[in-house]
């Protein structure tokens, strides 16, 4: 066991006869894999289980969900939704990343209970939360979770927690990997998971039209602040009139880290209601949680992101370079230059 349980969530998987299992929109390997390993297990123990999201996940991870445990619930199916004794949520302790099913979870009169690697906001409606900002991933704290449950996860548990541990360290790259994550990643392939199979499935199955999309967006990259600020953006008709999924955007933005030099990237995502998504990374020592955080976002030192209302996109970039010019100030002091 790499990460010791809170011994309050514990009690509340034993005691609880349902269990609801949700992540955040547009579900990423990570939330996607947690759930469905903790489905399998939880179901393994007698428990009713049941998997609510707000969307499906990027078409290359839809083998993880082999066994259809996921139900994509639309946002008057919310109000029909049945009781439970506990709600989980996973890859997230922010109650405003869980979409319409927010609507649900703030009338249930469940336990509720999240288990996220992420920094927690201070105050949450959540009865446990057990945070470990020290895991690369969720994946590895519902590993720590089965086991502590007493359980093993199934070759189909073990191919999904592989997914989120990978998706979140990118395939190890990251600077979110160390020993516990490689030592996860070890004793999964040991419950089953083949790293070769699920790299395939996972890198190797992107549609046409969002690699004719990334070919776009790669060749409007834009660099500024002598070129530490590298940034790129979509629109959103651009997006439906390729007939790409929002969920396709997925690992995108990683792509601008390989830029030479770039130490804060960002994708901002025009959306169709006048709001916009800006994801960042952060190749260097620079903490772009910090910028996140400033417009109501968050997430880690060097993966974050947020929402914002604007009427253009120079209003979204007038406000980010400031931020960017702060953190960037910080960690060069008198030698940053905003030339």
């Amino acid at each position: 066991m790499f990460f010791e349980p809170e011994p309050e969530l514990l009690d509340l998987i034993n005691e609880a006869g349902r269990i609801a299992l949700i992540t955040h929109i547009y579900p990423d390997g990570d939330g996607l894999g947690s759930e469905v390993a903790l489905a399998d297990g939880l179901l393994s123990m007698g428990k009713r289980v049941s998997v609510w999201n707000c969307h499906g996940p990027p078409e290359p991870l839809s083998f993880v969900d082999s066994k259809g445990y996921v139900e994509i619930v639309t946002e008057e199916e919310v109000r029909n939704l049945p009781e439970v004794d506990l709600i989980l949520a996973l890859d997230t302790a922010e109650v405003g990343r869980l979409g319409y099913l927010r609507s649900y979870f703030s009338r249930s009169e469940a336990k509720k209970a999240a288990c996220d690697h992420h920094i927690p906001p201070p105050r949450h409606p959540f009865d446990v939360v057990w945070a470990e900002e020290r895991a690369g991933a969720t994946g590895v704290m519902a590993l720590d979770l089965l086991e502590a449950l007493g359980m093993s996860p199934s070759p189909l548990g073990a191919t999904a927690l592989f997914v989120a541990v990978v998706s979140d360290t990118g395939w190890f790259s990251f600077n979110n990997t160390g020993r516990v994550e490689l030592a996860a990643a070890a004793r999964l392939v040991d419950f089953g998971a083949n790293p070769a199979e699920i790299h395939r499935r996972v890198a190797g199955n992107s549609s046409l039209a969002r690699i004719n999309l990334l070919g776009e967006v790669l060749a409007s990259v834009r660099g500024e602040f002598g070129g530490k600020f590298v940034w790129s953006s979509i629109d959103f008709n651009r997006m439906a009139e390729k007939g790409i999924r929002y969920e396709e955007l997925d690992g995108i933005v990683d792509e601008l880290k390989r830029i030479r030099n770039a130490t804060v990237v960002a994708l901002i995502v025009g959306l169709n209601n006048g709001m916009w998504k800006v994801s960042l990374r952060g190749p260097a020592e620079v903490d772009v949680d910090a910028i996140a955080r400033h417009f109501g976002g968050g997430g880690h030192a060097k993966a974050a992101g947020y929402r914002v209302s604007a009427d253009s996109l120079e209003t979204i970039l007038n406000g980010l370079r400031a931020q960017v010019a702060n953190v960037l100030r910080k960690s060069e002091g008198a030698s940053f230059q905003a030339g």
